[in-house]
């Protein structure tokens, strides 16, 4: 199950729109709400999630700790099935 969590706030006036909510799990909703991380939406990325046709792989958000380390929601996609290595396997015995 996920949360949806109002990047800005709904009570500092964020809108309940598609836009301005992110998914997250109870327990990293909660840590944000309790902790004082912030989560942001990042301007440049109008909407996108930087997963487009022209390959922009910008984050979404930015997600900052109390202490101010800055952390990353962008994480590249695995490599597809067919472009994976294929792993050898030890001949039968």
């Amino acid at each position: 199950w996920c949360d949806a969590h109002h990047v800005t706030r709904h009570t500092d006036g964020g809108p309940t729109t598609i836009d301005n909510l992110a998914l997250l799990c109870r327990h990293h909703h909660g840590v944000i709400h309790r902790t004082g991380w912030q989560m942001t939406l990042n301007p440049h990325t109008d909407g996108a999630s930087g997963d487009g046709a022209d390959g922009d792989q910008t984050s979404f958000f930015t997600i900052t700790t109390p202490d101010g380390a800055r952390l990353p929601t962008h994480h590249d996609r695995p490599p597809r099935q067919d472009q994976q290595p294929r792993q050898s396997r030890p001949a039968p015995a």
